[in-house]
Parts: structure tokens; sequence; C-alpha cells
């Protein structure tokens, strides 16, 4: 089976390029007492490790760094509470959410209770019908199936409402969550979430699968189960923490690099059918496997079933152990994406239509576009590739009769849950963080939104255009980036928000040849300094082929070295980030 990647692509705005200030005493340092090859040492340095011992963890991690999880505010209540719930025989419910964050943090839950001799029941919510979080009916429900203890995973930090009816209806809520929880915390029996104020924790950036993992830790070790058997459980089950994690866009940072860096290495031999056959039949070689093929091969497909249908046939995947069901899932669940993707593109391209006739809207620093029908489960998706074309903060919203629902995207520099809270009486629902967020508004109140988000946004910016940045890690020479400079950047791998991709930036390249278009609008160059030669792709970049031709001259170029692996031979290249021309002055041409 053959799959597709959902490749951003390049700026389509100009980009202010951010060079990280350069650090040669630590990078020295590095070098001397780690024996790091120049560039990585550079790179790093530039990144802000200065001491050897702490570049060294980064490099490489150990799963007894991570933290203890009785140091999460209210762990030991959630533990007594499901301790004494699995010692009475009691039912448990584990109420998760339809994004892979919440998926595997599911199906982490119910194999933990499997592994202790419990079966839970699962409850996730459909997210056009119910939307995210706990929600009155589901509760009623799981009351009359007689449900004693609710243990939220990825959601319920801010369902002050929800719990109380949970806690009427004789129920218990164990709340184990990651968003940001709101001036009151629900009266649940306990609250886990890392970013409570009275919380902290190390690492309170944590996926919801993540916080579930510190649980399950916390578990095992109050249940005084049999460390090398508690050890081999967790260890088998990072797979899905990794995956989870990955997939959230949590930084790779601290302890959640450990466990990205593990849970991947666990997910290339991972017991479980459905990751067997997710790899297999999508074509992911178990050694290969890297966070890109999470974030944008085996997440849109987990994801997508949520999107289009319900999320309980991703969330089958990750608890079946029958191969011939789990490659029957795979295979649905990459038409679900299929579908997902013909559903995005229509909606972009409507979307595109309004803003390009409408030259107010189009030059407003926030877009705010709405169109009849758009599908809430992609709207998000499509306020992301806006955002990469216009580079702006983007809100898309879909319209019904009696409701409107959206997804706002956001560039560093303008939180956008701020601009939402600025205009929240326009509001009947809203949550997210400062890049991404969802709301919910009356139709008839989407103009007043619109002009409100447009006000609040010109106070703030005084007018100032919104311009994507782009980082660079070090300034190089093509004779730096050889095979062996480029291997050892791996070092830094998994790679994800926090801890991109290292990118360099060359001055004063020239062509060796003129610039090519390959595949579907991708831009292939050869670029050479002092007798020096280096391929460079950029991937969707296509539309600067014209001008390079015309241009003739010295170039400036941002990417991020890379090796080429074809027909068995290895050569670095350089993927492009952005181009321009060779001049202090110059503005890149289009």
């Amino acid at each position: 089976m053959k799959f597709k990647t959902d490749n951003a692509g390049a700026f389509a705005a100009e980009a202010v390029w951010s060079p990280l200030e350069e650090r040669p005493e630590w990078a020295l340092t590095l070098q001397r007492d780690l024996g790091l090859p120049p560039l990585l040492a550079r790179i790093m340095a530039n990144r802000g490790f200065s001491a050897p011992r702490e570049a060294e963890a980064f490099l490489h991690p150990k799963l007894s760094d991570i933290e203890d999880p009785f140091a999460m505010r209210d762990m030991d209540r959630a533990v007594e509470r499901l301790s004494r719930a699995l010692r009475g025989g009691e039912r448990i419910a584990v109420f998760g959410d339809y994004d892979i964050d919440g998926l595997t943090a599911t199906a982490l839950a119910l194999r933990l209770f499997r592994w202790l001799g419990a079966e839970a029941d699962s409850y996730i919510p459909h997210r056009v019908n119910e939307g995210y979080g706990l929600n009155i009916p589901a509760l009623e429900a799981l009351a009359k199936r007689g449900v004693r203890v609710v243990l939220t995973v990825d959601n319920g930090v801010t369902s002050l409402e929800e719990v109380d009816h949970a806690n009427r209806l004789g129920m218990d809520v164990v709340v184990t969550d990651h968003h940001l929880p709101g001036e009151q915390l629900p009266r649940a029996a306990a609250v886990v979430d890392p970013h409570r104020a009275d919380c902290s924790y190390p690492c309170p950036d944590l996926a919801g699968v993540g916080v579930m993992f510190k649980l399950a830790h916390a578990l095992t070790k109050h249940l005084s189960r049999p460390a090398e058997e508690a050890k081999a459980f967790l260890r088998e089950n990072l797979d899905l923490v990794g995956i989870g994690s990955i997939g959230d866009i949590v930084p790779l940072l601290g302890e959640n690099r450990i466990l990205a860096y593990f849970g991947l290495k666990e997910a290339r031999r991972s017991k479980k059918a459905g990751l067997r056959a997710m790899l297999d039949l999508l074509g992911l070689a178990r050694a290969e496997l890297s966070p890109r093929a999470v974030g944008f091969v085996i997440g849109p497909r987990i994801n997508a079933a949520g999107r289009t249908e319900h999320a309980d046939i991703a969330l089958e995947l990750l608890m079946t152990e029958d191969e011939a069901r789990a490659r029957e899932i795979v295979r649905r669940l990459d038409r679900l994406n299929e579908e997902r993707r013909r559903i995005e593109a229509d909606i972009f391209e409507e979307a595109v239509e309004v803003i390009e006739a409408d030259a107010e809207l189009k030059a407003a620093p926030v877009i705010v576009v709405a169109g009849q029908g758009w599908h809430h489960g992609v709207v998000g998706i499509v306020a992301s590739r806006l955002l990469e074309r216009y580079g702006r903060p983007v809100v898309v919203v879909g319209l019904e009769a009696d409701r409107a629902k959206g997804s706002a995207r956001s560039v560093a520099g303008f939180d956008i849950v701020a601009a939402l809270e600025a205009c929240s009486r326009h509001l009947t629902e809203f949550g997210g963080h400062a890049a991404a967020a969802g709301m919910e508004l009356k139709p008839d109140r989407l103009g007043v939104f619109r002009q409100a988000i447009t006000a609040f946004a010109l106070e703030r910016l005084g007018g100032a255009p919104l311009r994507p940045q782009l980082a660079i890690d070090v300034e190089a020479r093509l004779e730096d980036l050889t095979p062996e400079a480029i291997e050892a950047l791996r070092g830094l791998e998994p790679h994800g928000l926090g801890n991109p991709k290292p990118v360099v930036l060359l001055r004063g390249v020239r062509l060796t040849e003129p610039a090519r278009i390959v595949g579907t609008n991708h831009l292939r160059l050869t670029l050479s300094e002092s007798g020096r030669a280096l391929g460079a792709i950029g991937f969707g970049m296509g539309r600067h082929a014209a001008w390079l031709r015309r241009h003739g001259g010295a170039l400036d170029v941002v990417g991020e070295p890379s090796i080429d692996e074809f027909n068995g031979r290895r050569t670095p290249q350089l993927e492009l980030n952005d181009i321009r021309p060779s001049s202090p002055q110059a503005r890149p041409l289009q």
C-alpha cells in the first residue's frame, strides 16, 4: 500500500530569518570534553548547551532520568482512589478523546487495568455530535452501566459542571489532563494536571498520554507489583506514549524527549498487532520509524477516524491482538484519511476563493473565513494551510443552522487564546493554547466577532504585519556539510517542537546549473562554493525556479542538512526552507 504525506511545504509569506547567537567558547568546550564534531558542537552550543554533562544527557537519554510520578500534584489521591476501586471490584470507565493523544492515552489506561486484572469500560465522544471532553448524557449512560469511577485522559480539567453531575450520579471522577486549567478546578476525587498552578512538576509540558504514563508508573509502584514485571509492562507500552506525544506536538525536551526517544524504539519492535499492521501496510520500515512518519503518516490516519466517522475504530486498532482485524482496520483508516484529505482540499479551495475575492478580508491582520457546512473535523487543518499561505493568524468557521464551530491557528508573537478571550462575549465556548484553539459561536455573531478580533489585533500589533519566524541554528559553509558531520546530527533526534531539525544558513553560494522543477512543484538545485557542490531540494518551492533562472548571481539559502539515499548511494543534501538573492538589502523574490 502506498501512502501520501501531508507536507507543509515552504514559506509562502516572507519569513524573518532569525539566526541564533554564536557561542564559540561553549562549542569548543563540547568539542573538547565530549569529542563532538564541530558542526554538532556549534549547533548545541547555539541552542544553549553550555555544560558537557547537560549535552551528554540530551544526546544519550536514559529511562532512569524520568521524574518521580508522585511529584505531580494529586497523584497520590488518584492512585488511592483507583487502587480502592481495583480492590473492591468497582466498575471503572476510561473517558478519552478522539485525537491521537487521547486515543493512545485511553489504550494505555485500558491495557494498564487489564494487566492489573481488571476490565475497564471506555468512552470516546463523537467529535461532531458531542464535541470534546466530558458531557452529561455520556456520564448518565456510564452511570446506568454501573460505573463507579470515571478516569479521564487528555480531558476533564475544565469540566466543572460535568464533574459535579457525575458526583450527583454517585460516580467519582479522577481527572488526568495536560490542558490549561481555568480559575477553578473540578471537584473531582483527584485532578492530575502538571499545569495546575499549585503543581511544581519539573516537566509540565507532557502530552495527555504522558500524564497517563505517569499515573501507570505511580499505580504500579503503589500496588507493589514485582519490579521487573512492572518495568516490562511500562517499557512495552512506551510505543503508545511516544506516538501519542509526538502526534500531539508537545515540546520534545526534558522528560518528553526521553519518552519520545524510547517510545520510537519500542514502536519499531512493538508487539501490538495494530501498530505492526500499520507499519507494514503503510510501508514504514521499523528501523527507520521517525517523528515525521508519526506526524505525517501514522497520526493523520489515527486522527482521520474521529474527523470523519467515530474514533472507536482507531481505539480498536490500538487494542486488538487479531492480526487480520488489525490489517482490515489499517486499510479502513487509510480510506478515511483519503476522504479527509478530499474534504480538506475542497474546503481549502473554497476558503481561498472567499479570501481572494474580498480585499478587506485578505488584508485583515487576522483572517476570519467561514463557509456553510464546512466539516468541523477538518477546519483546523485548513486553518493551518491558510496560515502557511497568508502568513497571518487564521480562523476557519463551519456554519450550521443554529451554531458555528471553528478552529484558529496563529504565528509566533500573537497569542490566539488571548485574542479569543478578548472576544469572549461573542463566543459560546473556546479553548486551546497560544498557537491553536477552537471556538463555538452563534452564526449571527460571526460579523461582530470578526470586527472584535480585528480590533484586538490592530491594538496589539500597532499596524505592524506579522511574519513567520525562521530560526537558524548556525551559519555554515559547504565544506562543513560532510556525510560524517550530517550523520552526527542524528544524535539530536527525535525532532519535534522545541527540538527542530538543525537549520543552517549558507551565504554567497551559486548554482552550477539552472534551477529545475521536479515531481509536483519541487525545486531542485545544485549549490557550489569554492569548488565544492551540494544538491538541494525545496519541497513545494517550484515557484522560485523562474526568478532563479534569471538571477544568475550569488544566493543565500537556509535549509536542513540531510543524507539522500538512492540506489544504495548516500550523498549529502540540503532540504531548503527559504532562498533569496545574496544581498544585505535584498527581499525574497516570489
